[in-house]
């Protein structure tokens, strides 16, 4: 989509609610995908990659059509980290907008993570201050 296009649009990191329904394939998954299983089939690990990224849709996309959800590079979402806040969070759509100074959550695992690593599963999450390379991000258009 051109850059003219998006003028008038709002772009975001996603939220983890999001970026786990994305990468669970969402609605068209239809149980195809285990939420606390591996999803290997689509995704770069240090089994395949040869310790480097990949360009994005090298392999195939997931059921939204979504590419490199796992592996690759992690991915940054809006969510700041708290080990409890899922415990007294809302069950649709949380959203963590408080700072507890560990840092934004990231998702889905990277090219480093070899293929039984936990951090290939989408359910995986873990905490970052700053950015490195193998963690990037993908923007939401809302």
């Amino acid at each position: 989509m051109y850059a003219s296009k998006l003028q008038h649009k709002k772009l975001s990191l996603p939220t983890e609610a999001e970026w786990e329904y994305a990468a669970g394939g969402g609605n068209k998954a239809r149980g195809k995908v285990r939420y606390s299983g591996f999803v290997l089939d689509n995704s770069w690990h240090k089994d395949n990659a040869r310790n480097q990224t990949h360009p994005v849709g090298s392999l195939q996309p997931n059921q939204l059509g979504i590419y490199d959800m796992t592996g690759n590079v992690s991915e940054w979402c809006q969510d700041y980290y708290s080990e409890a806040f899922y415990k007294s969070s809302t069950r649709k759509d949380p959203i963590n907008t408080v700072n507890e100074d560990y840092g934004r959550v990231f998702r889905g695992g990277c090219f480093l993570d070899g293929k039984e690593s936990e951090s290939l599963k989408i359910t995986y999450r873990d905490y970052e201050k700053k950015s490195n390379k193998t963690i990037g991000f993908r923007l939401v258009l809302k």
